[in-house]
């Protein structure tokens, strides 16, 4: 049934692709000057990233003919590591394949060539996509995603069915995982749960296969039902607990997935701008680093994520929920050293002025993980702050 609710879900979400070319037409504002005409930079770096270099290039495909120009350069001339004389890495291999299926019809002949050569490098390499430990199995999922999806695109773009069965097996692991728990392993992280979105979206809407769509879909919408549940729309930020995050995530700035609620839903569900990825506000730090550039070009490559499979039911959580809410979840969670196979219950407690989360165990090695995570509720509209990180049990802090 269909509420007032539901209708305004629909007028706040109308607006995200405005949001989303603002913010690209803004990248591509404060990059130009940065860039020569070959597509190098003129400005010395500390250290160049390819990584950089491609999602910068998806403000650029989405601006006029000489910013697609420089699109097809930074794509094609960025750095990527060799092992053992192949070119891989598990963030620059996946995006250039991305590039391919969603800009592809932009890019000049070497810049196709230079992404198919990049996907077979990848794909084949050890390390590479095809590596046992990029699957599915309670660690960093968002890394095991990102090779799904490659392999699977990848084979069916390439004709290599062995590429594409290997991904299909990774696919069909993770299914099963979501049959067994209610939240991935890498469960409500600022930083990384946004990535496993983004690239079984892209997955779920380019591949040729029914049983891989249909497999990547479901995945995604429970990703997303993941998040919307975990967010807390009276203090317009992330809950927790959260499987792991850096500094810009626990203090509850401007990471990942807050740059995506402000992107899609505006300041109807946050409290900060993307815009401050690129202008931040003094004295608190963004990701990677503290750097804005490096910031500045993740967040564009967030601003070109399909949010289509977030349905409006899912979308409503974000915006509304009737308080005292609370969500309890599962998460299956790999060896630590302390036990070979974990689950790990994840809990939410929500009212109108504050959330608290905790979790039965830390992700890994704990050294990222929110397992306790407390904020209140802005009373100014400024950052909603985090009361509280650490605790004591059994008097051990």
């Amino acid at each position: 049934m269909k509420t007032d609710f539901t209708i305004n879900v629909k007028q706040v979400r109308k607006d995200s692709d405005l949001r989303k070319e603002e913010y690209l037409d803004a990248v591509r504002n404060y990059f130009r000057p940065l860039l020569n005409s070959d597509g190098s930079w003129n400005i010395e770096l500390t250290s160049e990233s390819g990584r950089l270099d491609l999602q910068l290039a998806c403000a650029f495909y989405r601006g006029d003919q000489e910013d697609v120009r420089l699109a097809n350069l930074l794509t094609r001339r960025a750095p990527v590591s060799v092992h053992n004389g192949h070119r891989f890495d598990i963030f620059q291999s996946s995006i250039a394949c991305h590039h391919l299926v969603v800009f592809g019809e932009l890019m000049e002949p070497e810049t196709v060539e230079w992404c198919k050569q990049g996907i077979v490098e990848g794909c084949i390499n050890c390390p590479g996509m095809v590596a046992p430990d990029l699957q599915f199995q309670g660690y960093n999922d968002n890394m095991p995603a990102m090779a799904t999806k490659t392999l699977i695109l990848g084979g069916e773009l390439l004709n290599r069915p062995d590429l594409f069965e290997i991904g299909l097996w990774k696919l069909r692991r993770f299914a099963e995982q979501l049959t067994r728990s209610g939240v991935i392993g890498e469960y409500n992280s600022p930083n990384y749960t946004p990535d496993t979105v983004h690239n079984l979206t892209t997955l779920a809407k380019y591949t040729k296969s029914a049983e891989c769509r249909e497999l990547a879909e479901k995945i995604v919408k429970r990703v997303w039902l993941d998040l919307a549940t975990h967010w807390h729309p009276a203090g317009k930020c992330a809950a927790g607990p959260f499987s792991r995050a850096y500094n810009p995530g626990f203090n509850n700035y401007i990471s990942m997935i807050n740059c995506v609620v402000a992107l899609i839903f505006g300041d109807t569900a946050s409290n900060i701008s993307v815009f401050e990825a690129i202008s931040p506000r003094e004295g608190i730090e963004l990701m990677h680093s503290n750097d804005p550039m490096e910031h500045a070009c993740r967040v564009a490559w967030y601003a070109v994520l399909d949010d289509s499979l977030l349905d409006d039911a899912t979308a409503a959580l974000f915006l509304k929920k009737s308080y005292p809410y609370q969500l309890i979840a599962s998460a299956e969670q790999g060896d630590t050293g302390e036990a070979p196979l974990k689950k790990s219950m994840v809990t939410t407690y929500m009212t109108e002025d504050y959330s608290l989360g905790s979790a039965s165990f830390a992700f890994h090695g704990g050294q990222q993980t929110a397992s306790l995570y407390a904020t209140g509720t802005s009373v100014d509209g400024n950052i909603s702050p985090v009361a509280a990180l650490r605790y004591l049990a059994n008097d051990i802090k």
